[in-house]
């Protein structure tokens, strides 16, 4: 079984420390072959998914603990059966997540200690079975809300994060309500609260530990759907566990219930309807498609 373990924190990280994590790093990863996932490091801190079956995840936790405190940041811990990663990768970057393009050092209020707009998952709880007035927004991509979101959140429908801020430039929410947003993680929604406060908004509020944080203490309830995540899982259930109805499409990469015979390799794989309305065949692989589109002499694009 493999160990899963996913978080992230904002702190200033400069650019010595890093060179001697990345190292720190690429050790554990050669002492432990199982280890998989993503480590992303940046002048404003790291957001890391790891998972392994041998010491290698809870190594690379032990190594960030030596390198910031961590005592207030939501540790997510899953399982699965077989290595959702491909590899261990480390990456460096401006942000760890990319928003409006500047990174943190100026908005140094996210490396604030006295954040008061994180709600816990109890408090979430209590404020969506309250009753009252607020507005809810699902601050992920639109294949993500596919799968599942909050009962009445707002949907953005965007394809990347950083069209998120141009989206409440256009669509502000009410100032005279709360205005509550959420992510898979938390880490996405840090980063809309310091750009919503700096807009003037008081009561805006954030999901601490995401829809995970959320799903660990209120399966079937408010939430509704799966949880999208991003590695082989697809995406999780009430419960935390795998999916076992979603996949993701051979073709394009995007997330799909369905499975299809491929019309060249005749491979039962999934294959996104997207896919099928756009090439007009079912292909579960650029090279299928490019050899279906010389077979018809077809000019359609193959995905390249």
């Amino acid at each position: 079984m493999f160990s899963i373990i996913n978080f992230y924190k904002f702190f200033p990280f400069d650019s010595a420390h890093q060179k001697l994590f990345r190292s720190d790093l690429e050790t554990i990863g050669r002492e432990d072959p199982s280890l998989g996932g993503l480590v992303l490091i940046s002048d404003e801190g790291i957001n890391i998914t790891v998972a392994s079956d041998g010491p290698g995840a809870e190594a690379v936790l032990d190594r960030c603990r030596k390198e910031v405190d961590l005592s207030d940041t939501p540790i997510k811990r899953h399982s699965a059966a077989t290595q959702p990663f491909n590899r261990f990768t480390i990456d460096g970057r401006s942000e760890i997540i990319t928003y409006r393009g500047d990174s943190s050092r100026n908005q140094p209020s996210l490396f604030s200690e006295t954040d008061n707009s994180f709600l816990s998952p109890s408090a979430w709880h209590e404020i969506l079975n309250s009753g009252e007035r607020f507005t809810l927004i699902d601050t992920r991509n639109s294949y993500e809300v596919a799968l599942g979101t909050f009962r009445g959140a707002h949907d953005p429908q965007i394809q990347r994060f950083s069209e998120l801020g141009p989206w409440l430039d256009q669509n502000p929410p009410p100032r005279d309500e709360k205005v509550l947003v959420f992510c898979t993680g938390g880490v996405r929604c840090e980063k809309v609260v310091v750009d919503l406060k700096e807009k003037g908004y008081e009561d805006v509020f954030q999901l601490h530990g995401g829809i995970l944080a959320y799903l660990e203490q209120y399966p079937d309830q408010h939430f509704e759907g799966e949880c999208f995540v991003f590695d082989h899982r697809v995406s999780v259930d009430q419960h935390l566990a795998p999916s076992k109805i979603n996949y993701l499409c051979h073709l394009c990469g995007d997330p799909t219930t369905e499975k299809r015979g491929c019309d060249y390799c005749g491979n039962h794989e999934s294959i996104c309807d997207r896919c099928v309305k756009l090439h007009g065949r079912s292909a579960c692989s650029k090279n299928c498609l490019y050899h279906l589109n010389r077979m018809s002499g077809s000019n359609m694009p193959s995905g390249e």
